[in-house]
């Protein structure tokens, strides 16, 4: 039997940072970035939900950023219940930037038809729009760091028709409704099990990204609970054959 590399080596990180988070100087205060490259990207993890939702056929985006920034999490929902993630790390990220990349993602689960896609980041997709009329990557804005992103999102753009449906920003703490919400609750669990050393390819891991909790959008603390609880359960130790879901 092999060793398995534990979800913080897989994403490149070790969660120390916890007991003395690093001070951020707001994004508004900073100077316009350089373009900061992605380093150490997963690939993409397919999933089926169990629950098809009921709205017309789409595709909803999301992301999760650490309080570092280095790393961060994407997640893609279809309405029938097809969905993926994945996660990168770079030297600098923000939510914008992780927005994007989830942008290119979802629209590369897509077919060539054409696409409805959901989120609730408003300034993604206003320059996923501006790509798609032609907007030359370089001149999008100074929040965008990753320069890889936004040439894939260009691209896939270019593939297909694309209508991005803004849902509103929800009340603080609480997921977006609809599809957006559950690619928004798919997000901040991979998060949590890469920073609490959960494989989130793991049976256990699938257990809950399958199961109610995900697939209905809840009240954050609600679903933290929930988490917390989940995580107190006794599981088996990981071993090598458990590095992919049943």
């Amino acid at each position: 039997m092999t060793d398995t590399p534990s979800p913080a080596t897989l994403a490149g990180i070790t969660p120390t940072w916890r007991g003395q988070p690093p001070q951020r100087v707001p994004i508004a205060h900073q100077p316009t970035p350089a373009w900061r490259t992605i380093t150490d990207a997963s690939i993409p993890h397919a999933l089926t939900l169990p629950h098809p939702f009921r709205q017309p056929a789409a595709v909803a985006t999301d992301a999760s950023l650490d309080i570092t920034a280095t790393l961060a999490i994407w997640a893609v929902v279809h309405s029938d219940g097809r969905a993926w993630f994945g996660w990168y790390r770079a030297e600098a990220t923000n939510t914008l930037s992780a927005e994007l990349e989830a942008m290119a993602q979802g629209l590369a689960t897509c077919d060539g038809g054409p696409t409805l896609l959901l989120t609730d980041a408003a300034e993604a997709a206003h320059i996923a729009r501006g790509l798609a009329d032609g907007l030359p990557l370089t001149a999008t804005t100074r929040g965008a760091l990753h320069l890889d992103s936004l040439a894939r999102l260009k691209d896939q753009m270019s593939r297909r028709s694309v209508d991005i449906d803004v849902t509103p920003g929800p009340a603080k703490h609480t997921s977006p409704p609809g599809l957006v919400g559950v690619a928004d609750q798919l997000a901040w669990s991979i998060l949590r099990f890469l920073l609490d050393d959960v494989d989130p390819r793991s049976p256990a891991a699938w257990d809950w990204l399958t199961g109610p909790a995900v697939s209905r959008p809840a009240v954050r603390a609600t679903l933290a609970r929930r988490y917390r609880a989940w995580l107190r359960q006794p599981r088996a130790a990981p071993t090598a054959g458990d590095a992919n879901p049943p």
